[in-house]
């Protein structure tokens, strides 16, 4: 079924407006961004149908509006100006539509401030470089003089050694010639690595909201802007790649230098230090890299409650977000920048109720508490509870960490000189705009903004260490992993209809135990394990972990004293189905294994996963259809 926000961004015929989309449905793009310094409230008068004032800095619109215009964008959403920030129940209503918002999104852009744009195709070019160079020439030659260099190759190491700028400043050419290592190779190599980490390295890589959007967009495109040009740098997939491919050339270089010298000279370890320094930040890149990877391939072929049944998957989002630190302006956006992916966790209501303020203790509470009883696990923060909540001790208490004052944006600079920039073309002033705001509407905002803007110090590494005690039982109580039989007579084993045709493919099966009653709970209450006969749409993203869930319940019914993990992949590769999906990371790399990582469908253990309690009670009666052919 399709999906549209409520309110759009417009471009047609050079002119910009935002309209309420209402029961129609349209094709549109998403931007993610850093907001930056919020200015004070002004009505946009340049783009019609904004009815409420804005916050963002005038110059970031703009960006917004030439983005449009590049990339031939008629419609996007974007947060900053769809949605109106004074009326708390709108954002609330907007922030639990987070999900919906970036999976139906056609392309996903992130738009990052950078002193300078990199091409990462020239950098992958020039990594390719310096493996052929060290795979090959010994790190004592002299690479100038070697024979394993084609002409044109030896040309680029010459340019990296004498024509390129050098961008190592702490480690002078002079030291580097004195310790014996080709000026050409150590320059391409600081060149690589420091552009990617400065990439990563970016303000946007360090924001709550920022982590949750890439993590939820499909097709996402990284446009740098500088201070006079906006351009694309390439798919966030393919900066991903290079971060892993900086660190395996890292280690390469430092084994090349390393392991023909018996003796190593000052200068040597010098250049030995800088590079093992690189080894330690790459490596925690490649760890955020692979967290990132894997979450977005959870939810993408999870679907909107992917969290419902995967506990590891849960556990990663916590590790990513915590292993680099990344800060929001408000206490409660630590929490509010998660429910995106954790969609339908809370409802608008709650939102504003429960997920708003700066309590971080009840905040944390909250939300903790919530996850736990909707997953019927038992998570939690390793901390010291003040231990007063009774049953529900076990759930985090986090200290307040922020003191009055704001904490100015770190490119506050930088947004000054653009604001100075607008009124250079002919924009409206920030006072004169502001002389248009409704004083009443205007002083009620500036002052929100104002106790709103406290300096925050916490972190998202107050979710290092958050895991999972185990069943969560009556009473709030935290309970060890138990599993329990079924008593009486099974009836009918099971009816299985599984047919070939295009382009629907249809599994029907029904288990031994549906409609029978399960004692459950720790007053043994009499459950009806529920059985469900109507057939259920499957998104073309989620069709690869529908694919895995039947063949290794196939594989449990026809072979349970098997290798069942073996017969689903014998049987998904003789099938061979194919289908449409909307993001390359929705059939990833060995797609039957992966698109069920971290749920109990990974690692099945036959006679107790056929079991009503460890299948959800949601199993036992399954139709399903999808389009494309088998």
């Amino acid at each position: 079924m399709a999906f549209t926000p409520r309110y759009l961004l417009g471009h047609e015929n050079s002119k910009f407006f935002v309209f309420e989309t209402g029961d129609s449905t349209y094709d549109y793009d998403i931007v993610s961004y850093c907001w930056g310094k919020e200015v004070d409230p002004y009505y946009e008068e340049k783009i019609e149908g904004v009815n409420w004032p804005l916050t963002i800095n005038k110059n970031k619109v703009n960006r917004f509006k030439e983005l449009m215009r590049r990339q031939g964008v008629r419609y996007m959403w974007v947060d900053s100006i769809c949605i109106d920030k004074t009326n708390k129940r709108h954002e609330a209503e907007e922030l639990s539509k987070m999900f919906e918002y970036y999976k139906h999104a056609k392309n996903c852009y992130l738009l990052i401030d950078m002193p300078g744009l990199f091409n990462p195709t020239k950098i992958a070019g020039d990594l390719k470089l310096l493996d052929h160079i060290l795979s090959n020439i010994g790190g004592a030659s002299l690479v100038a003089d070697s024979m394993r260099l084609s002409r044109e190759l030896e040309e680029r190491r010459r340019r990296w050694a004498e024509d390129e700028f050098w961008i190592r400043q702490e480690l002078p050419k002079s030291k580097v010639t004195t310790a014996g290592i080709d000026l050409g190779v150590l320059n391409c190599y600081n060149t690589c690595i420091l552009n990617v980490q400065s990439l990563f390295g970016n303000k946007y890589f360090t924001r709550v909201w920022t982590f949750q959007e890439m993590i939820l967009g499909k097709n996402i495109q990284i446009i740098g802007v500088t201070k006079g040009e906006m351009s694309s740098i390439g798919p966030l997939q393919e900066w991903m790649d290079l971060a892993s491919d900086c660190m395996d050339k890292a280690a390469k270089l430092y084994a090349w230098i390393n392991n023909p010298r018996a003796v190593k000279t000052a200068a040597i370890n010098v250049v030995l230090a800088v590079i093992n320094d690189d080894i330690g930040i790459l490596r925690t890149l490649q760890t955020v890299v692979r967290g990132i990877n894997a979450a977005r391939t959870d939810i993408i072929n999870g679907g909107q409650f992917w969290w419902l049944e995967n506990p590891r998957g849960i556990s990663n989002i916590f590790s990513a977000i915590s292993i680099a630190p990344r800060g929001c302006s408000r206490m409660h956006d630590l929490f509010r920048g998660l429910l995106g992916i954790f969609s339908g966790l809370f409802t608008p209501d709650e939102i504003e109720r429960e997920i708003s303020g700066d309590d971080i203790e009840k905040i944390s509470f909250a939300f903790f508490k919530r996850l736990s009883t909707r997953t019927n696990s038992a998570w939690t923060k390793l901390a010291i509870s003040s231990r007063e909540r009774g049953e529900w001790d076990w759930i985090p208490v986090t200290e307040q960490k922020h003191s009055e004052g704001w904490e100015e944006d770190e490119y506050e600079d930088e947004e000054e000189e653009e604001e100075e920039e607008g009124k250079e073309e002919g924009g409206e002033s920030k006072q004169l705009v502001t002389e248009v705001v409704g004083e009443v509407v205007n002083g009620e905002i500036k002052q929100q903004n104002k106790e709103e803007k406290k300096k925050n110090t916490i972190k998202t590494d107050i979710f290092a260490g958050v895991t999972n005690l185990g069943f969560l039982r009556s009473k709030g109580r935290a309970k060890t992993q138990g599993l329990t039989g079924l008593l009486g007579t099974p009836r009918t084993f099971m009816t299985i209809h599984l047919k070939e045709e295009n382009p629907e493919f249809h599994f029907t099966f029904r288990g031994c135990n549906c409609g029978k009653k399960l004692n459950t709970g720790l007053f043994k209450k009499s459950k009806e394990i529920r059985t469900y006969d109507q057939p259920v749409t499957i998104s073309g993203d989620e069709t690869g972990k529908i694919l895995a869930q039947c063949a290794t319940l196939l594989g449990c019914l026809l072979d349970p004293a098997g290798n069942v993990l073996d017969y689903k992949m014998r049987l998904l590769g003789k099938l061979d189905p194919q289908w449409e999906t909307t993001d390359p990371s929705a059939r990833p790399w060995r797609w039957p294994e992966r698109c069920v990582s971290g749920t109990p469908w990974a690692d099945p253990n036959c006679p107790f996963f056929l079991a009503p309690e460890t299948l959800f009670y949601f199993i036992f009666s399954f139709f399903f259809t999808m389009g494309g052919h088998y």
